[in-house]
């Protein structure tokens, strides 16, 4: 009985992510510059769940559609990984209970990566959405020369199941076409296809063809050296064993990462507050200067946020040591503080950045991992009803702003429109062991 009970559940929330990811791609390519770059076989429901979805995006419209993603999944109960630490594309798994078995991954491509006299090149999405406006190629004989250059550069079986059946669906398109340059993919596509040409050489012409209609190559320079460079700058500067969880009052930070580590002692929940609030600065120092009687402690903390800064950029470090070695989930962050009135706006009133703000941004900790949770504004208001909508908005602004320029190499976010139990296991699959 619970194995048929498991199965049909296992298949409605396929189901829910295939439909979740169909219009969400509709919309993106209706509000964006968005080109699949490879057509993906799809015979059967669970073929939306192996491998990944791949379209070419420009740098510049990232920010908008990461936003889009965020509002689309809080409102729909959809979870997502976000992993930005490769240079040239952006990856997100989307699921909602089964992380590791039931996601759809999508990668959303700033550059493209190919190899040329043994050595790694790349083509701006930039240049490549600018040839395509400029009609120099047409989108299917791009699309199928840069087809041609990710076989070699991943050095692809080219007779593979999935690779014979994207033969044919550009070949189609080209054929439809019938341009002078569409023969020539054309005779690419099919020397490599019928083994009359290898492999490096069907690259060396399709990146030949490329280059005379004007999309322009870069070339990588010291790759290893700057991946080596990143890693140990990640180690020295990044904080691994601190996870924030953020998001706004009443999404359910406390209780879902106090379900997450019931079982885990090699864990610590902590409030970001008691960084900054110790009694030897706070009540010692901070409060002589304010009266306690007239100010609660959180309003009070919108008029310390340059105090808040420096002693918790201080204390965050030690928090490990003082935990005795225990990985920590942080209730709250640094940019709760970054912007004021948020919890006492008047009427009419916006929030706004405290000055040098762009500094605290660069100065601000990064974390290894980060949890970001959402859900339905009017959920919100049924939960606590603590922050104004215009407060909300403000403080999921600076999250997703700080998250991306601090590119934060992997994200959890999590939408509490589902039940507790399924946002406690998205976190405890999350959290590393």
């Amino acid at each position: 009985m619970k194995s048929t009970v498991g199965a049909f559940q296992h298949k409605e929330e396929r189901q829910v992510l295939i439909s979740f990811f169909k219009e969400l791609i509709d919309e993106l390519k209706h509000d964006f510059s968005l080109l699949e770059l490879r057509p993906k076989h799809l015979p059967s429901t669970s073929d939306y769940f192996e491998g990944d979805f791949d379209f070419l995006i420009e740098e510049k419209e990232f920010t908008a559609i990461f936003k889009l993603l965020y509002e689309t999944c809080k409102n729909r109960g959809i979870n997502f990984n976000f992993i930005q630490k490769f240079p040239n594309k952006k990856k997100f798994h989307f699921f909602i209970k089964h992380r590791n078995s039931i996601a759809i991954t999508l990668e959303l491509w700033t550059a493209i990566e190919f190899t040329k006299n043994k050595k790694p090149h790349t083509f701006s999405a930039e240049n490549i959405f600018k040839t395509l406006q400029i009609n120099r190629l047409r989108k299917s004989e791009i699309l199928s020369l840069i087809y041609v250059t990710h076989l070699f550069h991943k050095q692809k079986n080219v007779f593979s199941e999935e690779n014979k059946y994207r033969f044919q669906v550009f070949l189609e398109k080209l054929k439809a076409e019938q341009t002078p340059i569409s023969e020539k993919v054309i005779g690419i596509l099919e020397e490599l296809k019928t083994e009359k040409t290898s492999l490096p050489g069907a690259n060396n012409k399709a990146l030949h063809l490329l280059n005379k209609s004007g999309v322009k190559s870069k070339k990588v320079y010291f790759p290893m050296i700057k991946l080596y460079a990143k890693a140990i700058w990640h180690r020295l500067f990044h904080l691994y064993r601190t996870i924030p969880v953020v998001g706004p009052d009443g999404v359910g930070k406390g209780i879902v990462s106090e379900l997450a580590l019931e079982h885990h002692k090699d864990r610590a929940s902590f409030r970001f507050k008691d960084l900054y609030r110790m009694r030897i600065f706070y009540k010692h120092i901070v409060l002589r200067f304010f009266n306690p009687n007239d100010l609660k402690k959180n309003r009070l903390d919108e008029d310390l946020g340059y105090y808040i800064f420096t002693i918790a950029s201080f204390s965050i470090y030690i928090l490990p040591i003082y935990l005795k070695g225990k990985k920590v989930l942080l209730d709250r962050y640094y940019l709760d503080y970054y912007a004021k009135p948020i919890r006492y706006l008047e009427e009419n009133q916006n929030p706004k950045k405290l000055k040098g703000y762009s500094f605290l941004l660069y100065l601000t900790p990064v974390p290894q991992q980060m949890i970001f949770m959402g859900c339905k504004d009017q959920s919100l208001k049924e939960r606590k009803n603590e922050l104004s909508q215009t407060a909300v908005d403000y403080l999921q602004d600076l999250y997703i702003e700080f998250i991306l320029k601090k590119k934060i190499p992997e994200i959890l976010f999590i939408s509490t429109e589902n039940q507790v139990e399924t946002s406690v296991k998205a976190m405890q699959d999350f959290l590393p062991e």
